[in-house]
């Protein structure tokens, strides 16, 4: 899969990324069977359940500072900021990869959440 799950855009949700640099969103009809459409095709109507993150998104959150990694079909990324430098583990899909490395700068405050732009707070 290339885009989050909705269990992991809940994670992400709940560290405090914002929704806004989601790529996609998770849509479910009246057949209640989620499916997932990129941003643009989004409407007013549309019942939204969650933001959907792509590799790509991911990947430009984490930019200049990350690698994303193959080697013999496990993925890692590989994190060089100022702040903090680390790697994850080996994962089966890039997308678990790069969710584990969000999810751990979230926490950690390396990456800026929906909460720290937000000023009325």
């Amino acid at each position: 899969m290339n885009y989050t799950t909705i269990e992991q855009s809940k994670k992400l949700l709940e560290l405090g990324l914002s929704s806004e640099s989601a790529d996609m969103f998770w849509f479910r009809d009246d057949t209640e069977i989620p499916r997932v459409f990129p941003k643009d095709m989004m409407h007013d109507s549309a019942s939204v359940t969650y933001p959907c993150w792509s590799i790509e998104a991911l990947l430009k959150l984490l930019q200049p500072n990350a690698n994303l990694v193959c080697e013999r079909k496990q993925y890692f990324v590989i994190y060089r900021g100022a702040l903090f430098q680390g790697s994850t583990y080996n994962y089966d899909s890039p997308i678990d990869a790069l969710v584990e490395m969000v999810s751990y700068l979230l926490e950690n405050n390396y990456l800026k959440t929906e909460k720290q732009y937000d000023t009325r707070r």
